[in-house]
C-alpha cells in the first residue's frame, strides 16, 4: 500500500509541544492531512486527554467508513 487517505494528525496546544512549531507543520507536510487539535493536551495526549483523543480517533474512523476509494496500491 502506497498511501492511505484520509490522514489525521493529532496534536495538543500545551506549551510543552507548541502547535505552531510541530502540529501545524506536520499537518502541512502530509498531503491531505487533517489536523485534530486537542486544547491543552501535551505530547502523549492520548493518556491525559482520553475524551478529546477518542473523539478525534472516532472522527477519523468515521471518514474511513465512507464509501469512497481511498486506498491505493
Amino acid at each position: 500500500m502506497k498511501s492511505l487517505s484520509p490522514c489525521t494528525t493529532g496534536t495538543g496546544t500545551s506549551a510543552s509541544v507548541p502547535y505552531e512549531a510541530s502540529g501545524r507543520r506536520t499537518a502541512e507536510t502530509v498531503p491531505g492531512a487533517q489536523p485534530a487539535v486537542i486544547p491543552g493536551a501535551p505530547h502523549g495526549l492520548d493518556v491525559p486527554h482520553t475524551e478529546g483523543f477518542g473523539q478525534a480517533l472516532l472522527g477519523f474512523l468515521d471518514e474511513l467508513d465512507r464509501p469512497t476509494d481511498r486506498l491505493t496500491a
